[in-house]
């Protein structure tokens, strides 16, 4: 058998990593699936929205990210039993990141968080999620005021 050689190893390394990040789908509907959410497809925006998320799920989205819903490619979770307007909005808004990122999505979403929380630390605000550019182009997008940053 044929040794493969650096290029190789680096085009493995590279759809290995493509292939983790595509599967945001599959996690949003494993937290729906978990959670035991209610959902609905909203077929003009290609999106499944889930809600009523409870255990885990609950758990993920109120206590670890702090946050009234979250995306996942085309899925949206969120505990309540709707979306207000604004926020499916706003969720809306992060699934058209997704679909122009692709599964870079979710890396720099996350390298963008950590700037805005580096940032709050320098500048002294309690906030980190009203400086994340994700965010404030969601925000933007869905037509609301930007996130308060918040100052200590």
């Amino acid at each position: 058998m044929a040794e493969i050689g650096r290029k190789g190893k680096v085009i493995i390394i590279v759809f290995g990593i493509l292939v983790l990040f595509s599967m945001n789908r599959v996690i949003g509907r494993s937290l729906a699936f978990v959670g035991k959410c209610d959902g609905l497809f909203d077929r003009p925006n290609r999106v499944w929205s889930f809600y009523n998320c409870g255990g885990f799920t609950r758990y993920f989205i109120d206590e670890l990210l702090g946050a009234g819903a979250v995306t996942f490619d085309n899925v949206i979770l969120t505990m309540g039993n709707s979306l207000p307007e604004t926020i499916y909005r706003h969720e809306l808004a992060h699934t058209r990141q997704y679909s122009i990122l692709g599964p870079a999505f979710l890396p720099l979403y996350g390298a963008a968080h950590l700037v805005a929380w580096v940032d709050s630390k320098i500048e002294g605000y309690q906030n980190p999620h009203a400086g994340n550019i994700f965010e404030i182009r969601a925000d933007q997008d869905a037509g609301l005021a930007a996130e308060p940053k918040i100052l200590k």
